[in-house]
């Protein structure tokens, strides 16, 4: 089986099936309507994949803009729908989740505990 982005961590989840509008990448952080979260499949556009919204357990694409790319564990995290990564900072992105783990500006993933009901723009 070849590698893939989407790394689900936890039998834990929750999910809805998607018809892409546009092409998609396994991993890829998307905003679908109210709901953000992590496409399953790689697809072309017109082909179904899955969305998933909730997870207790996944890891993501990891802001690397400056100034927004390190936390602690617990601390809440956003969607920055430009960069398609989740990182700290809740000006003008989208709440999704909890950092289950450290990270540092060099890290490229993070493990998040992930609710994309929460899509709210701070």
């Amino acid at each position: 089986m070849a590698e893939t982005a989407f790394k689900l961590e936890s039998p834990d989840f929750h999910s809805f099936p998607v018809n892409a509008a546009v092409a998609y990448t396994a991993g890829d952080l998307e905003k679908i309507e109210d709901t953000t979260g992590v496409i399953v499949a790689t697809v072309i556009t017109g082909e179904d994949t899955a969305l998933v919204y909730k997870a207790a357990k996944i890891r993501v694409k990891k802001s690397v803009t400056s100034g927004q790319n390190a936390w602690t564990k617990g601390d809440k995290l956003y969607l920055d729908e430009a960069e398609k990564a989740v990182c700290d900072s809740a000006s003008g992105n989208i709440l999704t989740g909890i950092a289950l783990e450290d990270r540092v500006a060099a890290d490229t993933d993070a493990l998040v505990e992930w609710d994309g009901n929460m899509a709210i723009v701070a």
